[in-house]
């Protein structure tokens, strides 16, 4: 049995990034900053997801982690804030995802999971 190489976050994020721009989604991405406490969003809450994504009526909350990464419990609360939305979607995503299937939430986000990967 072959190992695959791990994917650096970063890099997974880049690729995601990619397909919702040809998916036609809207995005940003709040930069972690180094702190006295240590690693934090540029805002005041912690566990805002990575990346929030809009598309007309449509929300998505993307939490992107490595092959290793799990969400945290502040994580997961804010997932469940835009997933309660009425047009909301939140996803825990990492480099296993199937990309045929991410392809078709995003093109079609009504038919895809409301809560998905937590």
């Amino acid at each position: 049995m072959t190992e695959r190489a791990a994917v650096p976050e970063r890099e997974f994020q880049a690729t995601v990034v990619e397909l919702l721009e040809v998916c036609g989604w809207s995005w940003f991405h709040i930069f972690p900053l180094r702190t006295k406490h240590g690693w934090r969003t540029g805002t005041t809450s912690k566990g805002i997801p990575d990346l929030i994504c809009l598309r007309g009526p449509d929300v998505i909350a993307i939490e992107v982690k490595s092959d290793q990464g799990r969400p945290k419990p502040e994580q997961i609360a804010w997932l469940n804030r835009f997933a309660d939305l009425d047009s909301g979607h939140a996803w825990v995503i990492s480099p296993d995802v199937d990309f045929q299937t991410l392809s078709r939430w995003l093109a079609h986000p009504r038919l895809a999971p409301v809560r998905h990967g937590y």
